[in-house]
């Protein structure tokens, strides 16, 4: 249960603003002038506090809803800056995209790899019948960890998880970076609960608007029920 006690805003109010940074392409002090247009006078480290506290309670409400993951998976890496140092991000997908987990590390090595795998089978509770990956020599402990499962090892074109990358790599650009290690943790945590929740209902044309308008009332039910407020209203 999310408590908002001690905070002077309505729960409504902090919420919608988590949810903007963290779905579109905005800094904190975007989303503090959308809230002053509407009559709101939050302050862009406020919303900060908002995304740091509440971003990561929020993400795991919503991957209440998170469906069944799927058999086949695709693993691969990417890079992101912290404090002017690369650090690396792993992530698995299934056959349909659906991201099954993020992992982030200070290295790209059979450490980080290991510790990715037993992230992601914590979270499906099963092996995977197949993964296909590029040729990190981390990815060779695959027939250790998953006797059963069948290994695809490609040099390139693993495009199922490289193009799984690029919702972050977007939001990421605008940010310039993150301060430090933590932060970024918590930020891509956040963010990759929000984006699966919302994945499929792009308000592109009517009908998708009409599915938006729904999974963005779900949104709000599942907040309804797992945040309790306690202060003005």
């Amino acid at each position: 249960m999310i408590s908002f006690k001690r905070h002077r805003f309505p729960k409504d109010i902090i919420t919608t603003a988590v949810r903007w940074y963290l779905r579109y392409k905005l800094s904190f002090s975007d989303v503090s002038e959308f809230l002053l247009e509407r009559g709101v006078n939050g302050s862009r480290e406020a919303i900060r506090e908002w995304v740091q506290k509440f971003g990561p309670q929020i993400g795991d409400i919503l991957d209440i809803k998170r469906r069944k993951i799927g058999k086949r998976w695709h693993l691969d890496e990417t890079y992101l800056k912290v404090a002017g140092i690369w650090k690396y991000v792993y992530r698995a997908v299934d056959e349909d995209m659906e991201v099954i987990d993020v992992y982030v590390s200070d290295n790209r090595d059979k450490e980080a790899a290991r510790r990715f795998f037993e992230i992601c089978v914590k979270w499906t509770g099963d092996a995977p019948e197949s993964i296909r990956s590029d040729s990190h020599r981390g990815y060779d402990q695959v027939k250790e960890i998953f006797p059963n499962t069948r290994h695809h090892k490609v040099k390139c074109l693993n495009n199922k998880a490289e193009s799984s990358h690029v919702p972050i790599k977007q939001r990421y650009r605008p940010m310039r970076g993150f301060k430090n290690f933590g932060t970024m943790r918590l930020f891509i945590s956040s963010f990759e609960s929000m984006y699966r929740f919302f994945r499929k209902v792009r308000p592109s044309n009517h009908e998708m608007r009409i599915l938006y308008k729904e999974k963005l009332a779900e949104f709000n039910a599942l907040l309804q029920v797992n945040c309790a407020y306690k202060g003005a209203r």
